[in-house]
């Protein structure tokens, strides 16, 4: 095969200045006249490379930075749920937006995700007054219970009728002449009240440490003349998976924390709380979801068993506690009366307040309060400020709520009307 194969250019200069592969000579080619002129001579000039620029990396606005261990970026100002993502101390955001009272901050984070976190835990490097106002998104509406019908054949219901342990429960009776209802789950009893005619309701609390699966919810109904008729319903009862925690505290070097853990001074408080939320009142103050007292990023779940210093004492927390800056201010979530403002050992400065129907809240480790007993409050009054009082090692808010005397899951008053009864 000729050495060209495949390279036409090649062959054809092969053929042109070589002659065929046979040796035939070439043809004669003229001799050119003196006159003749050599075509010109093509200059070959180098071609410019071009020189590659770089794109700068765009900058990100780091407008402000995160100031808690863990902040919640939210859908919406002063809603708990749904909960986008947590940004750690030290992420930068990109301010978008601020709400009309500047408590809340539309932002940006490193991974473009959007959102809202309170500017309370946020250190600005921006000021605030070149953000735009945002019209706040409205919180995903709160799901309104579905009125269950009370036929002859059902008078009884329980709503919802599966809860996990530490929650409220609904209980609503139709019973035509009926003069007392009284309700009994485990060992909590409460009475039921009368909402028109023959329509009776009333919220019974399923305790953090009652067993989980079914559990029988017993009423008495008295009638005219003393007759007591019973009643059952079932309540499935879920897990609550509250977590266990051990806590070890210093004592050597901080020995007047002793009280913290003494077993008497805890119980005593304890009791003293139990006693005070125990009674059932008739009336409800309040109507509706109720609203976060503060800024709603947890710090410590409800429900989890405590062991402090080896079994020193072993407790139950019975509230949700809410970061708080020092000073800022703790609103009522919901209407009610004032019945304490007392100074704990543990608690610290604490209000609480009666909502009716056997609900109470309380409000601990103040800073200070601003209420005194006896006064009514609506929601969104301020009760004090938030503070470091008592057994705590930082300023946050220990918020309860008690359903009897018995400690229940603050956030589900957040989420839904516990005392709806159409």
């Amino acid at each position: 095969m000729p050495r060209y194969a495949g390279r036409p250019e090649l062959l054809l200069c092969g053929l042109l200045l070589g002659g065929c592969a046979t040796g035939t000579p070439p043809p004669a080619v003229a001799t050119p006249t003196a006159s003749a002129q050599a075509p010109p001579t093509a200059t070959w000039t180098p071609s410019t490379t071009p020189t590659a620029t770089t794109t700068p990396t765009p900058t990100f606005p780091a407008d402000a930075l995160v100031d808690a261990d863990g902040l919640n970026l939210r859908a919406g100002p002063d809603t708990m749920h749904p909960s986008r993502d947590v940004l750690l101390r030290g992420t930068p955001v990109a301010l978008e937006g601020r709400s009309h009272d500047d408590r809340w901050l539309a932002v940006r984070s490193p991974a473009d995700d959007r959102g809202w976190i309170s500017a309370e835990f946020v250190t600005l490097r921006r000021d605030l007054a070149g953000v735009p106002t945002q019209i706040t998104p409205t919180p995903p509406p709160s799901p309104t219970p579905t009125a269950i019908p009370m036929d002859p054949s059902r008078p009884l219901v329980l709503v919802p009728p599966a809860v996990a342990q530490g929650e409220p429960v609904l209980i609503r009776l139709r019973e035509p002449g009926a003069e007392r209802v009284v309700a009994l789950l485990d060992t909590v009893e409460v009475p039921l009240h009368r909402l028109d005619g023959d329509r009776w309701a009333g919220i019974i609390p399923a305790s953090p440490d009652i067993a989980p699966g079914q559990q029988p919810v017993y009423l008495t109904v008295i009638r005219p003349g003393g007759e007591a008729v019973p009643m059952t319903e079932m309540l499935t009862l879920r897990d609550g998976h509250y977590p266990e925690e051990t806590i070890t505290l210093d004592l050597e070097q901080t020995p007047e924390r002793a009280a913290w853990i003494d077993p008497a001074v805890r119980d005593g408080e304890l009791a003293r709380l139990t006693e005070l939320t125990r009674p059932v009142g008739a009336e409800r103050f309040w109507s509706g979801t109720w609203r976060a007292p503060i800024t709603p990023t947890v710090s410590s779940l409800f429900g989890g068993k405590r062991d402090y210093n080896a079994g020193a004492y072993r407790g139950r927390h019975s509230g949700l506690d809410l970061r708080a800056r020092m000073g800022a201010p703790i609103r009522a979530p919901a209407r009610g009366r004032v019945v304490l403002v007392e100074t704990f050992v543990v608690l610290g400065n604490a209000v609480w307040l009666d909502h009716g129907w056997g609900v109470y809240s309380g409000y601990g480790h103040l800073g200070e309060p601003r209420v005194a007993v006896g006064d009514w409050v609506e929601p969104g009054d301020v009760l004090g400020l938030a503070g470091a009082s008592g057994a705590v090692t930082g300023p946050h808010l220990h918020w309860e709520v008690r359903v009897a005397g018995v400690p229940v899951h603050p956030a589900r008053w957040l989420e839904r009307d516990v005392g709806f009864a159409p």
